[in-house]
């Protein structure tokens, strides 16, 4: 499918950004405990060559314990943006777009403009 125009383009990135929603980056409390977590694990593996590579808890570092397991601890509240911020998002995007448009035509109209000019200069001289 080839998309002819700007517009029709933005269209289909709206709607693939609904659709691809694993494309968004991590919120900031998944980020801060996959942080937490790599600094335990780094911790245990750079001195994994003592008898006890850390006197540290792993319960403080991400990690919670469930059926005697250790699992991932995520984050609280929640999983994904919601649509509001979403679609505000894509509503300012899409004004600061149609502004750098229109000053983008008057840039180009402020060019054509100062090339007529020029040529009227260089006819006068001769």
């Amino acid at each position: 499918m080839i998309l002819s125009t700007k517009q029709e383009l933005l269209q289909q990135t709206k709607r693939t950004v609904f659709i691809f929603n694993v494309c968004l980056p991590p919120t900031k409390q998944e980020l801060l405990q996959q942080i937490i977590r790599t600094v335990f694990i780094s911790n245990v593996w750079c001195n994994a060559h003592m008898r006890c590579p850390t006197e540290k808890l792993p319960e403080n570092y991400g990690l919670t314990i469930m059926d005697n397991k250790y699992q991932y601890y995520w984050f609280d509240g929640p999983q994904s943006p919601s649509y509001e911020e979403l679609s505000s998002y894509l509503q300012e995007s899409d004004v600061t777009n149609e502004q750098s448009e229109e000053e983008g035509d008057e840039d180009k109209t402020d060019a054509v403009d100062e090339d007529d000019e020029d040529l009227s200069d260089e006819s006068d001289e001769y």
